[in-house]
């Protein structure tokens, strides 16, 4: 066990366990570090240090007044440069809400133009309007992308309201 990083240690925890910690990073850059558990080397990623300053409640996104999102698409959203997000923030604090779905599903909402992660920002059923709070980091464009997959190839409006933002 080992981390030629210091701000980055590994500990013996129970037999055949370990745990590995991360400094805090005082620095607005990231930064990358290794730590090599029982051979196998992992990387680990942290960003900048990041302040959080709320705004208003804002509807950021409502495609009510436009298409709804198919079934395995992804749309892009702005999100920077309106209702007081400014240009560099790094992430914004949602409530999202999946409104009129054809069939069940979920949502997926990431920074814009990256790997689409594993989790649900959001799971709803036929017919029922269901919402849920996030942290979305955004893209270094300030969009974010949201994916929704719609069983039996339908479709669900989303709405975005933002309360705060990382920066």
């Amino acid at each position: 066990m080992s981390s030629p990083t210091a701000w980055l240690t590994v500990s013996a925890a129970a037999p055949g366990k370990a745990t590995w910690t991360a400094q805090p990073n005082p620095s607005s850059t990231p930064r990358v570090g290794t730590v090599t558990i029982a051979g196998q080397t992992f990387t680990v990623y942290q960003g900048g240090a990041t302040d959080f300053y709320t705004v208003a409640p804002c509807r950021v996104a409502d495609t009510r007044t436009g298409s709804p999102i198919l079934s395995g698409t992804i749309r892009s959203l702005p999100i920077a440069g309106l209702c007081g997000i400014p240009v560099g923030a790094k992430a914004v604090s949602v409530n999202i809400t999946a409104v009129d779905p054809t069939s069940q599903g979920y949502m997926t909402l990431f920074a814009g133009g990256t790997g689409q992660p594993a989790a649900t920002t959001i799971s709803f059923q036929s017919g029922v309007t269901r919402s849920n709070n996030a942290l979305i980091s955004l893209a270094p464009n300030g969009t974010m992308d949201a994916f929704g997959l719609v069983s039996n190839g339908g479709t669900v409006h989303l709405i975005v309201d933002v309360n705060g933002y990382f920066q």
